[in-house]
């Protein structure tokens, strides 16, 4: 457990009469069993008990857990660590994911609510955001921005139900730790309804220790579609790595024993993690400006083979020709 997660008192797991490391494993553990039972994945609680006194499952009600609102924060901040450019939110709400087995639709993008927030440098984040329209912020509206969010999951809430939220990020706790030396965290003992998780300490839990944890590191070991030039943007990196949490529950599931019903899942999941890249704003434009070609250049083909087919003179197809250059 690090000193930013120690400081920020963010889990609450009880006493502990051994080393910290056994708590963030057994704090893993059970957000794991959570996105797990989320999901619709088959589950199981560790085999082994703790190796320390931690509570394992905090004392609340067990429909919450399946009832899941999952966050995925990405800060863009200075090279001086002074100044917040950005926050990317990227939300999948498991009710929604219920709706969606229950009336299934080919479009599994929308399960994801993607969102952009530029505080500076806006024009170029704006440029860069492939998710949606990026929206401008005050300094002075961050702090209430993060309390809806943790409150109840969702920058724009429909209601003012406390959800269970599970906040992720790659390296949350730098990230909250800058949140708050910039006096834009709200004081997170207030939220009982969150539970933090590092998607790095997972990934090195779950598949190599040692194994460098970046995002392209982890996009890419999953095959999950991105661009390069997408990367290092708030919005676009709270996708990627709410679609890598996907992912990695998948891989926390491989050796147990799937019901049919769960196998249902486990396709519609990947559907979600596997989305194709959207294209750049520019690349659009090159599309757009290629179709616009094609059509054109298809066009002048169809009227030239009708010239031809009618077997006109060539004297009065002069003009014509003349058009098509």
């Amino acid at each position: 457990m690090t000193s930013h997660l120690k400081d920020l008192n963010i889990l609450q797991t009880g006493s502990c009469k051994s080393s910290e490391a056994h708590c963030q494993s057994c704090w893993e553990d059970k957000v794991i069993h959570i996105l797990q039972q989320n999901f619709g994945f088959p589950s199981k609680v560790a085999s082994q008990p703790p190796q320390c006194s931690c509570e394992f499952f905090r004392a609340g009600s067990p429909a919450a857990s399946e009832d899941c609102i999952i966050v995925s924060m990405d800060l863009e901040i200075s090279k001086e660590q002074t100044q917040l450019n950005e926050i990317g939110i990227c939300m999948l709400d498991t009710r929604d994911l219920q709706n969606f087995k229950q009336k299934p639709t080919p479009d599994t993008n929308k399960l994801l609510s993607t969102y952009s927030f530029g505080l500076h440098r806006y024009k170029t984040i704006s440029k860069r955001f492939r998710y949606g329209e990026a929206e401008y912020m005050e300094e002075h509206k961050v702090k209430d921005l993060l309390h809806r969010v943790l409150r109840t999951g969702n920058p724009f809430p429909q209601s003012t139900e406390i959800r269970q939220v599970i906040l992720i990020a790659n390296g949350i706790f730098h990230d909250l730790f800058n949140l708050r030396k910039m006096g834009f965290m709200p004081d997170l003992s207030k939220f009982p309804n969150i539970m933090v998780v590092d998607i790095c300490n997972l990934f090195r839990r779950l598949i190599k220790e040692e194994m460098r944890a970046r995002l392209w590191v982890i996009l890419k070991f999953f095959h999950i579609p991105y661009c390069y030039d997408s990367l290092h943007h708030g919005g676009n990196d709270a996708n990627l790595t709410l679609k890598a949490l996907i992912m990695l529950t998948l891989e926390s599931c491989k050796n147990f024993s799937w019901s049919p019903e769960q196998n249902q899942n486990r396709p519609l999941l990947l559907l979600v993690a596997r989305e194709a890249a959207p294209l750049a704003e520019w690349q659009l434009r090159k599309t757009t400006k290629e179709a616009t070609i094609a059509k054109k250049k298809a066009f002048r083909e169809t009227r030239f083979n009708i010239w031809a087919d009618n077997g006109d003179k060539d004297d009065t197809c002069f003009g014509f020709l003349l058009e098509l250059q």
